[in-house]
């Protein structure tokens, strides 16, 4: 789709390119202008930034109705203690993914669950910052399970869940959980991960060049 969004609309982006060592870097930057031809975006480091100009760059829109990725030439880049000011063309198209309030990827988390006095390790099959499907032994442990600890980017997130679905795998129950009374701290963790995940996973399939 055509690229027609406003900056207000936008909560925040992501630009994923290549540093003067060629390596690939993503970073969250705040829209501060669109204008018909370029947009306007900063970030606050406490060092300059240094990236070749130009170059191709991968672009994420985080908006309230979910994520438009899209590809453009990050024409500059601004060194200006405390930010880095980032003028990128305004990209040709869009596309829309992940339209609804908590948008879910596939990713293998260590995960610890308790039944009685007993605890058992297993792993997320994917996750969102509503709920998560891990494996369990079987139906009888899903619908035992009130709380998990999920070890998310070294940091550990104890929640309470409520069972709502099984999906009968060859050997295993791959069970599904809404957290319940996750605090909004640990949410914006989960959502972070989540959208890195995604990024990782877009970058393998649209590669830059």
């Amino acid at each position: 789709m055509k690229f027609n969004l406003k900056a207000e609309e936008i909560n925040y982006a992501t630009i994923s390119y290549k540093d003067n060592l060629g390596s690939l870097c993503t970073v969250t930057v705040d829209i501060k202008k669109i204008d018909s031809n370029y947009i306007l975006a900063n970030a606050k480091f406490k060092e300059d930034l240094l990236i070749p100009t130009p170059q191709e760059v991968l672009l994420q829109f985080i908006c309230g109705d979910g994520i438009y990725h899209a590809k453009s030439n990050l024409l500059s880049i601004k060194n200006e203690t405390p930010y880095t000011i980032f003028t990128i063309n305004i990209p040709e198209k869009t596309e829309h993914q992940q339209n609804r309030e908590f948008f879910r990827v596939s990713a293998k988390y260590e995960c610890l669950y308790r039944i009685g006095e007993s605890e058992f390790n297993t792993h997320t099959n994917n996750i969102s910052a509503n709920g998560v499907n891990i494996l369990v032994a079987s139906e009888e442990q899903a619908k035992n399970i009130t709380e998990i600890i999920l070890k998310i980017n070294n940091t550990y997130i104890t929640t309470s869940v409520i069972y709502f679905r099984k999906t009968v795998l060859q050997d295993k129950i791959l069970a599904s959980y809404k957290f319940n009374k996750l605090s909004e701290k640990n949410r914006e963790l989960i959502t972070q991960a989540c959208l890195q995940k995604q990024i990782e996973d877009r970058r393998k399939s649209l590669k830059l060049k």
